[in-house]
């Protein structure tokens, strides 16, 4: 899986980490905090995020993560 892949999040659960979220944001993408945190904003203000990652491996760890933080993310390799 190295091919470029997007990683989009459409919504957040209740009780969801948004700490957890800007941190593995932070962890494995290559943005400055303020640029991470408005993408978890955004989430928690109702819209859909799509954060441009280098690989599908980093994408699926990402999207574990964000999963695991309480929010919804799935993985757009550009083949479904």
């Amino acid at each position: 899986m190295n091919t470029p892949a997007i990683v989009i999040v459409s919504k957040w659960n209740y009780g969801a980490d948004k700490v957890a979220a800007d941190k593995a944001i932070r962890d494995l993408v290559p943005l400055g905090l303020k640029q991470g945190k408005a993408h978890i904003d955004a989430v928690l203000e109702g819209g859909i995020e799509r954060i441009p990652m280098q690989d599908g491996t980093s994408a699926a760890l990402l999207a574990q993560r964000l999963v695991e933080a309480g929010f919804d993310a799935k993985i757009d390799d550009g083949n479904t």
